[in-house]
């Protein structure tokens, strides 16, 4: 399999990068600065949520590297949605905003890797990252701003 990046590839990434220097850019650079820390951390959740609740997909003939992960225990899930506990002390309305857009997309991304592949693959986990680390950026930054 070819492992270069591609056109959507790039694209997708210039997207994201855009995205995440027009949210930041718009907060004050203090709070930006630990948004940007706190984001970076908690997005980590999504691909543990898609390993924990779906199943891996591989073209065994076709594939030239292991999975990641086959499977995330319960206590890997929870110390992961521990991560968060600082930030809803912090701020309890952007740590369950944040929460609950993140949590739609992934079931939404989960529902869209079974339909069309059976499962998840590694691009897929990417993806998840790196779309819940825009959306808790965006859900914060709204919060934030509005007040």
């Amino acid at each position: 399999k070819d492992s270069r990046i591609g056109t959507y590839g790039a694209s997708a990434l210039w997207v994201v990068l855009s995205l995440r220097t027009a949210i930041l850019a718009a907060l004050d650079p203090a709070l930006g600065v630990v948004l940007l820390i706190v984001g970076h951390a908690l997005s980590r959740i999504a691909p543990l949520a898609l390993i924990f609740f779906i199943d891996y997909v591989q073209d065994a003939g076709q594939a030239r590297a292991k999975p990641v992960a086959r499977s995330v225990p319960i206590r890997g899930l929870l110390v992961g949605l521990a991560a968060a506990v600082p930030l809803g002390v912090w701020h309890p309305s952007v740590a369950a905003t944040a929460g609950l857009i993140v949590a739609g997309a992934v079931f939404l991304l989960a529902r869209f890797c079974i339909r069309q592949i059976g499962g998840y693959t590694g691009d897929y986990l990417g993806f998840s990252q790196q779309i819940s680390e825009v959306l808790i950026y965006l859900a914060a930054s709204v919060l934030w701003l509005s007040t």
